[in-house]
């Protein structure tokens, strides 16, 4: 998956679930779609998880509470960067 289709995607997720505890599954999914997926190069997984967290807070914080036991996914969620960087880098 190239770059301009996971970005497009990971808008199109943000656009699809809301900001509450039901959605964590789905946005988990996501997630794992995204590095399961990758092709050639890693997806914005940094950018992804600091845009989650600012703009679905809630939805975001039962997403780190539920992957506490995933590895594959627990360390990108220990990762943050600035909100206004990550949005634009996504925008690209």
């Amino acid at each position: 998956m190239n770059q301009l289709n996971v970005n497009n995607s990971f808008w199109s997720f943000l656009r699809s679930v809301k900001d509450d505890k039901k959605d964590v599954e789905k946005g988990l999914s996501f997630l794992d779609g995204l590095l399961r997926n990758r092709g050639e190069s890693y997806p914005p997984m940094v950018e992804i998880v600091t845009v989650i967290k600012h703009e679905r807070p809630i939805l975001y914080q039962h997403m780190k509470q539920r992957i506490q036991y995933q590895s594959n996914l627990r360390m990108i969620f220990e990762l943050d960067m600035d909100y206004e960087t990550a949005k634009d880098r996504l925008m690209e």
